[in-house]
């Protein structure tokens, strides 16, 4: 694999084989602009790290079939954790450019149908401009990330096998 690390700003990302750049362990994490997928709609507003001990970031999609399968996972943590200080987002995107209203409207209908079937409790939110897709990276999922209460990355995982080394991280901080 290459590796190659690059600055933007206070955001130091990696790239991988030339493909896409993910924001490296230890650099700020990117302004995050989204809103509730309850409410579509509303302003996008930034969200605040420093509200949490630690903020984990779950970047998702509805065709993404181990997405859903990590997802009652990642939702039984967060069900059993939420009072010690840990924040869990999922964080999905409908592009602008999905191909209208209606296209954007069976795509938020798809993943509500989804987040109710598996009763899904954590905070999902819509990146609808994609810029948090693209600020983190976030081309192959399912990707996760860890952020402290100063906005700072301490933990990247990519796909299933890396959320779940992400919430076992977790799971030894607050023993």
């Amino acid at each position: 694999l290459g590796f190659e690390e690059m600055t933007f700003g206070s955001v130091t990302k990696e790239k991988v084989n030339n493909n896409y750049l993910i924001p490296t362990e230890g650099s700020q994490a990117p302004v995050l602009s989204i809103q509730t997928i309850k409410n579509p709609n509303a302003q996008a507003e930034a969200y605040d790290f420093s509200q949490n001990k630690w903020t984990m970031i779950n970047f998702w999609a509805s065709w993404c079939n181990p997405c859903i399968q990590e997802m009652p996972v990642i939702d039984s943590f967060y069900r059993q954790n939420k009072l010690n200080g840990i924040e869990i987002i999922g964080i999905t995107q409908i592009s602008p450019n999905a191909g209208g209203a209606n296209k954007k409207q069976q795509t938020l209908e798809r993943e509500w149908n989804i987040l109710e079937l598996l009763n899904i409790s954590y905070p999902i939110f819509l990146d609808s401009s994609g810029d948090g897709v693209n600020d983190y990276g976030a081309e192959v999922l399912p990707i996760s990330f860890i952020i402290d209460h100063k906005g700072k990355i301490l933990k990247v995982g990519e796909g299933t096998k890396g959320t779940m080394a992400l919430l076992e991280w977790l799971d030894e901080q607050i023993e």
